[in-house]
């Protein structure tokens, strides 16, 4: 799953809901890897390795937490019934909520996908500049775990002033060196670089180079027609014009690398370039890099970094 993504601005409708005030239980807390939140997980709950949060393996079960740029208000906005509806979720409660000191918004959620229903408690909170996610999914074959889930994710905690190790919640190492491109965003397993190691970048030309893995297991037979189909889900990919395509080998995987054009949502020509490399296990990687201005020098620079990636 790629990130981040574009926030869109929604007026939030003035809803009646139950507010609610959390305490934390410090004693079970664990820091979740690769960010400067701690929660506590319930019983049987692991670290995950393909996303930042824990997992429940018998169950299938999951809490994903991510920090995203940008202001709580206008990301909480965004999260009405009709959005979530063209999402293909159907909501089925929504809460005011403290998170310590600070207001927050709690959804609850259902959704079909790979033939499985599930449930989703999804907590927003945050500032002007930051928003946490925090998503605890269960599969609905297994509700009875639903209330632990949900005190998990209420359980949350912001730590500002710990030292989160951005490159401490992946699974892969790449490096920027020999190129312009400086580290601006560590979350949910994915790695952002942009010019000036900003997000949203300041730039001009708006590089930026995106590495993920997958949470989900697949094997496609084609994996160029998977890679494409993929390139295709981006924003504005329906539209692209593909370049080149051609299959690559990067740290002993199989892939694709995709060279494509198209126009971003002002009309300016933009350059994508999009790997996607296999593992035995059934995991993908993707590499996604985009450019308005200087094509060459940016996609000399995106393949460079490619060529570093390695698994840890």
């Amino acid at each position: 799953m790629l990130y981040p993504t574009r926030i869109k601005s929604i007026i939030l409708a003035c809803l009646a809901s139950l507010q609610i005030t959390v305490v934390a239980q410090p004693e079970t807390r664990i820091r979740v890897s690769g960010t400067h939140c701690t929660l506590s997980p319930p019983a049987d709950f692991t670290p995950a390795k393909n996303f930042t949060g824990f997992q429940h393996d018998a169950s299938g079960s999951s809490i994903m937490v991510a920090e995203i740029p940008g202001p709580y208000a206008q990301m909480a906005a965004g999260f009405t019934e009709d959005a979530l509806r063209q999402r293909g979720m159907t909501m089925l409660y929504r809460e005011n909520v403290m998170i310590g000191q600070t207001s927050g918004l709690l959804l609850g959620v259902k959704q079909s996908a790979y033939g499985v229903v599930y449930l989703k408690n999804i907590l927003l909170f945050g500032d002007s500049a930051l928003t946490v996610v925090v998503n605890g999914i269960i599969p609905q074959a297994h509700s009875g775990m639903e209330a632990a889930v949900k005190n998990a994710v209420l359980s949350i905690e912001y730590q500002p002033e710990s030292t989160a190790a951005p490159l401490e919640g992946v699974l892969f190492q790449i490096s920027p060196e020999g190129t312009n491109f400086l580290l601006a965003r560590s979350t949910m397993g994915t790695l952002l670089y942009t010019l000036d190691g900003k997000v949203p970048t300041l730039a001009p030309e708006k590089a930026m180079f995106l590495i993920s893995n997958s949470i989900s297991k697949v094997n496609p037979e084609d994996k160029m027609a998977y890679a494409t189909e993929r390139l295709r889900k981006l924003p504005r990919g329906e539209s692209m014009v593909i370049e080149s395509s051609n299959s690559v080998q990067v740290a002993g995987m199989p892939g694709t690398e995709i060279i494509a054009f198209g126009n971003d949502s002002d009309g300016r020509q933009q350059l994508t370039y999009f790997v996607m490399l296999f593992d035995d296990n059934s995991n993908y990687f993707l590499m996604v890099g985009s450019t308005l201005d200087n094509f060459e020098t940016h996609l000399a620079a995106f393949r460079r970094m490619t060529g570093t990636f390695q698994l840890k």
